[in-house]
């Protein structure tokens, strides 16, 4: 088995607290009883991967950069965070939407 560095773990951490985050916010936005932690990190960590793949596709590109020292100073947040966070709950929702869709239309 191969011993996992620091900088990979820490990258699983950032992967995993985004994907919580992300899949968080946007069973909010559904106004779900939710499925838990484990549910919302499943739900964050495929929106962000579809939610990157979207905005590739469509090209777009959400700068923060001229609110960087803003963001930081109050929040202590990094802007590159933030866009990924972004990226994750617009694709979660996306995620949530077309399951929910699915899911009346097999119920039918």
């Amino acid at each position: 088995m191969e011993n996992l560095g620091i900088d990979q773990l820490s990258q699983w951490i950032s992967i995993i607290l985004l994907g919580a985050a992300a899949g968080f916010i946007a069973r909010l936005f559904f106004g779900g009883g939710g499925s838990g932690l484990l549910g919302n990190i499943v739900v964050g960590v495929l929106g962000a991967i579809v939610g990157a793949f979207i905005f590739e596709k469509l090209n777009i590109n959400i700068d923060l950069s001229g609110m960087e020292n803003w963001i930081a100073e109050r929040f202590n947040i990094r802007v590159n965070f933030l866009n990924s966070l972004f990226q994750a709950v617009v694709g979660a929702l996306l995620l949530l939407g077309v399951m929910g869709f699915v899911g009346r239309r097999r119920g039918r």
